[in-house]
């Protein structure tokens, strides 16, 4: 590859990056969905760095974009999405992982990473269900009789 080559392919490659910080929301919510320190994603940003395929790799899935487009700009940037499947709700996902944090410490309890996404699951579920009724979202106090099952 040529020089000039090599500067349009990572101009390319660092405007799609770009996009999928969009899809994601922002670029702190992409760092921290793809599991990427946030100065390393800035470097992606700006042009600075040219991120390895293990990066790109988690940026694609964080975002649902097909890797081939990410990495060759080849085809359409997401994979056609799943009907029942909506994208997260960053505030409810964040109210329910606190609820779940805070029943865990208050009570000094122990719990797998699978069963503690099974709750904040169960309790994000419910934030939203409670939002699209036009309900005041679920609270520590009325998540409590199910952290009481799963704890119990």
């Amino acid at each position: 590859m040529n020089s000039e080559t090599e500067r349009a392919y990572k101009a390319a490659l660092t405007a799609r990056i770009r996009q999928c910080a969009e899809i994601a929301g922002s670029g702190a919510s992409l760092a921290r969905t793809a599991g990427i320190p946030r100065r390393t994603l800035e470097n992606y940003l700006s042009g600075d760095n040219e991120p390895k395929a293990s990066a790109l790799a988690a940026i694609a899935k964080a975002t649902g974009v097909d890797s081939r487009w990410l990495l060759y700009g080849e085809g359409e940037p997401q994979r056609a999405a799943s009907p029942d499947r909506a994208p997260l709700d960053e505030q409810a996902l964040t109210a329910a992982i606190a609820i779940v944090e805070g029943w865990i410490d208050d009570h000094r309890l122990r719990m797998s990473a699978s069963k503690k996404a099974q709750v904040v699951t169960a309790i994000y579920e419910m934030y939203l269900e409670d939002q699209a009724a036009g309900r005041p979202p679920i609270d520590a106090a009325r998540a409590r009789p199910l952290l009481k099952l799963v704890a119990g």
